[in-house]
């Protein structure tokens, strides 16, 4: 989901991961890489997927911890490409993408989980030492971003 102000409100759970998992991954790789919304969809099969296990629906999938037991890391690094196969991926939300990642080699798939995994990671470096949860991480990328382009209208180098 963008941030413009014509973004469509989630309203199911799968959409609440869809578009926590996107806010997560913006800046990662560019939206026209296909890796983008493969990284996307990874992220949001492992949201959905602990949200499940945490019995967590709606907004309140926005609590799971990116790390610890429970968390997406955890998720990620276990069992990804079965939270790919067992996601509830939409056409136009995630289908595509689940395709091509379940079609896809394991040399492949281990690309995007990688890409995945240092997104995660980052987010519990910025954190600085405290576990974030889905929320708070999608919104630091959000700050993240704002801040860069912040600096880039002043004509200063980004830190980072």
């Amino acid at each position: 989901m963008s941030e413009s102000s014509s973004a469509v409100v989630p309203r199911t759970t799968w959409e609440y991961c869809h578009s926590g998992a996107e806010r997560i991954a913006s800046g990662q790789v560019p939206p026209g890489d296909e890796r983008h919304g493969q990284l996307v969809l990874l992220l949001a099969a492992v949201i959905a997927g602990c949200a499940d296990e945490a019995e967590l629906a709606g907004t309140d999938v926005g609590q799971l911890p990116v790390d610890g037991p429970g968390g997406l890391l955890e998720l990620l690094r276990s069992r990804a490409r079965l939270a790919v196969q067992a996601c509830p991926a939409l056409p136009g939300l995630g289908a595509e993408q689940r395709a091509a990642l379940l079609a896809a080699d394991r040399g492949a798939f281990q690309v995007v989980r990688a890409l995945a995994d240092d997104t995660l990671v980052g987010h519990l470096m910025i954190a600085g030492g405290r576990v974030p949860t889905v929320r708070e991480a999608a919104g630091a990328t959000i700050r993240v971003r704002v801040l860069k382009g912040a600096q880039g209208a002043l004509g200063e180098a980004p830190a980072g």
